[in-house]
């Protein structure tokens, strides 16, 4: 790909705009345990807004760091992780989505058990793709670096 002004100006944006899919799809998954254990049906609109919002911006983000990821020199295992992990959690979110409000599958039960280990794997997997992220960003021990002693013995 050719570098551009405006890939490198979009690409320094990759910070900014992952946060944006962390938090709406952890606050999907918020939603949902909400909805599954205090049996709240009524929450079933705003998880798919969520859902469809978080997948959108898990993409706008996707794209932001692949622009970033090539303008810059980063390890090339690091990268490659991250950048996977972070398309897979924008497919996975999008896939969960899309399984929710396909009307051919109106199988509550069915739908709500499959987009809940959507949304979990998706957690996680945002989960290792922010340390990935962290890690080629702030370096290796940034979190651990002024740990208290007792904490690091454990």
């Amino acid at each position: 790909m050719i570098l551009t002004d405006w890939t490198l100006f979009f690409g320094r944006f990759h910070p900014l705009f992952v946060h944006l899919p962390i938090g709406i799809i952890s606050f999907a998954a918020l939603l949902e345990i909400v909805a599954v254990y205090k049996k709240k049906t009524f929450l079933s609109a705003a998880i798919n807004i969520a859902l469809l919002t978080g997948a959108l911006s898990a993409g706008l983000a996707a794209v932001s760091g692949y622009f970033l990821s090539i303008s810059a020199d980063y390890n090339y295992d690091v990268i490659f992780w991250h950048k996977w992990i972070g398309i897979s959690s924008a497919v996975i979110t999008f896939l969960a989505w899309l399984i929710r409000v396909y009307k051919k599958w109106d199988i509550p039960f069915l739908k709500i058990k499959i987009t809940n280990w959507l949304l979990a794997s998706c957690i996680i997997l945002i989960t290792i793709g922010a340390h990935l992220g962290a890690k080629m960003t702030h370096g290796d021990g940034y979190l651990t670096r002024h740990m208290p002693g007792f904490l690091k013995s454990l």
